[in-house]
């Protein structure tokens, strides 16, 4: 299992994760999306970079589960016009994986309360909890809270290239 919480934004078709409370300095200075991209790999933590680690490392063995709950919007400066500045949706790139993200491409994803977590990882947090439930029922369970709490604006969408069932809390006799 990988999780995230921070902030993400898409430069030049990279999807980079930004730790919560972090500030990048001199981001005004900076004149173009290749400007910006060079910034970020040095202060963030490139998603396909994640992916390949956990490609050689686990070699599609075993399920790998990522869970990104983050913005998908870009707050930084772009060459592009704000109705291109949606993130972009990556897909899996590790066999027996699965990508899950708070709220679709181009939306926020709402704070929670300190500790607590916004809507969605107050909601997932809650249904792992749920005994013998696969990722499917989990996330069935989590999205029609999210949706439910934030009145239709998050859904929390899922890429799933996984080759086997995933339980997060499997009870004995299951």
């Amino acid at each position: 299992l990988f999780s995230f919480v921070g902030h993400a934004t898409e430069i030049n078709g990279k999807l980079f994760l930004i730790p919560a409370g972090l500030k990048l300095k001199d981001t005004a200075n900076l004149k173009s999306d290749d400007d910006l991209e060079r910034h970020l790999r040095r202060h963030a933590l490139l998603f396909d970079e994640v992916q390949a680690i956990l490609r050689q490392v686990r070699r599609g063995q075993k399920p790998t589960v990522f869970v990104l709950d983050c913005c998908r919007s870009n707050g930084f400066y772009s060459t592009r016009a704000p109705a291109e500045d949606k993130m972009a949706a990556p897909s899996p790139d590790l066999i027996n994986s699965c990508i899950i993200f708070s709220t679709q491409s181009g939306q926020v994803a709402f704070d929670g309360d300190p500790g607590r977590g916004g809507p969605f990882m107050s909601a997932f947090a809650d249904s792992i909890l749920l005994p013998n439930a696969s990722l499917d029922d989990i996330m069935i369970e989590t999205r029609k809270r999210v949706i439910q709490s934030t009145k239709e604006v998050q859904m929390a969408p899922v890429y799933n290239a996984l080759t086997e069932k995933f339980i997060f809390n499997p009870v004995d006799g299951s």
